[in-house]
């Protein structure tokens, strides 16, 4: 009803705060379709902590921690910005030998094991050097030892490990945030 109202004079801006809250999941889905809508004619500035729904319906994320902002830009320029180098993760077969042919690969920095989803099979997190790409050294060490591989696919951070990583007491914020930064009032921000 307060959203209605809200539209009745045709504003620029629409400022919404928590606007999913309560509603059940049908009720969800069609209010992210009304969200989108609206941002065609208007510019739509949404207020929330619920992140997968940040997510689902904003291009553009606007990041306060005790009242300043640490970042802005789209979530996948705030993803380079805080890991330049996308992780991987690979799942397999024959767990006792997947560690022994990932650890030696060049450019690998880190190498974490992940829960197993399926018996017999484990997974891992493959962290690698700037700029390094492992993926195709993944699947040639891979297809050399006769290994099937399972699963290779780019372990992207979620809204919620940016959010995490940005807002924790004990990392510095990045010095020059994503994104192109407006000062208040200056430009058309959503988050």
């Amino acid at each position: 009803m307060g959203l209605a109202q809200a539209l009745l004079g045709f504003p620029k801006v629409l400022i919404l705060d928590e606007p999913t809250v309560g509603l059940d999941p049908q009720q969800i889905i069609e209010i992210r379709t009304l969200i989108r809508d609206l941002a065609r004619q208007h510019t739509v500035i949404l207020s929330s902590h619920i992140l997968s729904e940040v997510q689902e319906v904003c291009d553009h994320l606007l990041i306060i921690h005790h009242g300043k902002k640490v970042a802005a830009g789209t979530p996948e320029e705030l993803e380079r910005s805080l890991a330049p180098t996308p992780a991987l993760a690979v799942s397999a077969a024959a767990p006792e030998r997947v560690r022994d042919l990932l650890a030696p690969l060049p450019g690998l920095t880190g190498l974490t094991p992940l829960a197993a989803k399926e018996a017999g099979v484990c997974s891992f997190r493959l962290e690698a050097e700037e700029g390094a790409d492992l993926r195709e050294a993944v699947f040639r060490a891979f297809a050399r030892s006769d290994l099937p591989l399972l699963e290779l696919r780019r372990d992207a951070m979620t809204l919620e490990d940016i959010f995490l990583k940005l807002t924790s007491d004990d990392v510095p914020a990045p010095s020059k945030p994503a994104g192109p930064v407006d000062e208040p009032g200056t430009g058309e921000e959503s988050a």
